[in-house]
């Protein structure tokens, strides 16, 4: 299987945790992603969304998977989240904007919404080279300073990607910026880029005048994975 995270956003009638051998779906859940753990393959699991506190939804209650509830907007409990001794984490699952149909995006609510943004942490934390085990990502994502009770008083730590991530200081200095093509009104400059695991995107600041205080100056945003900007309102001198 060349994957290495795994986001299960469906649930079956809640269970016990663990819930490994409640019944022979269960068992063939628990084998296959025993397996995918060993293998090194992280996955996460909906928690379901009947909101109660004592079960939760295969395959999320299976030992193997990191079970996902969800927060609301007010980063309290959303009350439709299923909870029990045994959730891992907490994520957004309120309101959650993402992409749809055919470039369109659309909102939607659940444990399902959840899910999807503890496991795209963990593919971001295993990208940075830091974590070597679905252990050692599990144990970041779990280290939070921010906890979140349900209606039991029991204490859930929620997703806080930025916290997670390796501090490794400001990223690296760009270099090799040339002017690749210059005509009025237009400049085009391109640069040596950074890699994508150091940076999410690039300031172009402009101005009239040299740039002495780079918080002041009006500036564009560029994707990481640019390597060159055209200045199309550009003036001669």
């Amino acid at each position: 299987l060349d994957a290495e995270v795994i986001s299960m956003s469906f649930s079956t009638q809640e269970r016990e945790t663990p819930c490994d051998n409640s019944s022979s779906a269960t068992e063939s859940m628990a084998s296959a992603l025993s397996s995918l753990r060993s293998d090194g393959v992280i996955a996460f699991g909906a928690s379901g969304n009947n909101g109660t506190l004592s079960d939760m939804g295969a395959p999320a209650c299976v030992s193997n998977v990191v079970s996902i509830g969800a927060t609301n907007s007010s980063d309290g409990l959303a009350f439709f989240s299923n909870t029990d001794p045994n959730l891992d984490l907490v994520a957004p699952g309120r309101n959650i904007e993402t992409s749809g149909l055919a470039g369109s995006t659309s909102s939607f609510t659940g444990t399902s919404a959840s899910a999807p943004h503890a496991a795209g942490c963990a593919a971001l934390l295993r990208d940075t080279g830091k974590y070597d085990s679905s252990d050692s990502i599990e144990t970041a994502l779990e280290i939070s300073p921010t906890e979140v009770e349900d209606a039991l008083g029991r204490q859930f730590p929620r997703l806080n990607c930025f916290i997670n991530a390796p501090d490794d200081g400001p990223p690296s200095a760009v270099s090799g910026v040339t002017v690749r093509s210059s005509e009025p009104e237009n400049v085009t400059f391109e640069w040596d880029g950074i890699g994508l695991n150091e940076i999410a995107k690039y300031h172009v600041y402009r101005d009239t005048e040299p740039i002495s205080d780079p918080s002041q100056a009006p500036y564009d945003t560029v994707s990481a994975g640019t390597v060159a900007y055209t200045d199309s309102g550009a003036t001669e001198g």
